[in-house]
């Protein structure tokens, strides 16, 4: 055999990047090696024609891809007198809070400066029931229940305090009356409940939600917090 004829032998057998029959793309040569399909490249999304399905024209951010809420603050505040809401009966806390008669921020008094916040503002410091509260709308916030005194109860103290118990079995609306608030029970949908978020399925969940600095409210806890500062005039 010549060299030529050995030569022409080998390059008919030798493996090809390019393989214009497709047929055979995927078949092993007499060498032992394989030849690899050639697949055409996606087309970049700049050319799909976005007019071939309608449909999804209309669809939804959220149906396209689908997502849930998720919980990550609550507010503090008291209903609004045009909503509807319901208190959860278990989740519930008994503790001590400081209005800002200016701007009308909450703060949670903690412990350690519970007597000193006590000596600067007196009454400012109220002890409430905070209520885990949805509304109508499905909306959640934690709702500072004033807890009334023993004897000679101040008489908006008691009915707010008698509204949320209404609440927990009950969608009420609370609106301030004659020196009281009056309480309305939904009378249509009574039936249906809340979907209670899991994000606050237990007292301490609900307290970091509601006061935090990415929450509703923020928590005093050390003697050099602005807002004693500013109480002392030292701010």
């Amino acid at each position: 055999m010549t060299t030529d004829d050995t030569a022409g032998q080998t390059g008919a057998n030798e493996p090809t990047a390019l393989n214009e029959n497709p047929e055979e793309s995927n078949t092993t040569n007499e060498g032992g090696g394989q030849v690899l399909p050639i697949h055409e490249p996606a087309p970049p999304a700049d050319n799909v024609d976005v007019f071939n399905d309608i449909v999804r024209l209309g669809l939804s951010a959220t149906e396209i891809a689908p997502s849930e809420k998720v919980l990550s603050l609550l507010d503090v505040r008291k209903p609004k007198r045009d909503e509807f809401v319901r208190c959860h009966p278990e989740i519930a806390a008994r503790i001590n809070i400081y209005e800002d008669s200016e701007d009308r921020s909450v703060y949670l008094v903690g412990p350690t400066v519970l007597e000193r916040m006590v000596e600067l503002v007196q009454r400012g410091v109220k002890s409430v029931k905070l209520t885990l509260t949805a509304n109508y709308g499905g909306g959640m916030f934690a709702w500072p229940v004033p807890i009334p005194a023993d004897v000679r109860a101040n008489a908006w103290h008691a009915t707010a305090f008698h509204a949320a118990e209404e609440a927990t079995k009950h969608w009420v609306r609370v609106v301030a009356g004659n020196n009281r608030y009056e309480v309305f029970c939904r009378t249509v949908n009574q039936g249906t409940t809340p979907t209670w978020p899991v994000e606050a399925d237990d007292v301490e969940k609900m307290l970091r939600l509601a006061f935090s600095k990415v929450g509703g409210a923020e928590l005093i806890n050390n003697l050099d917090h602005p807002v004693i500062l500013k109480l002392e005039g030292r701010g």
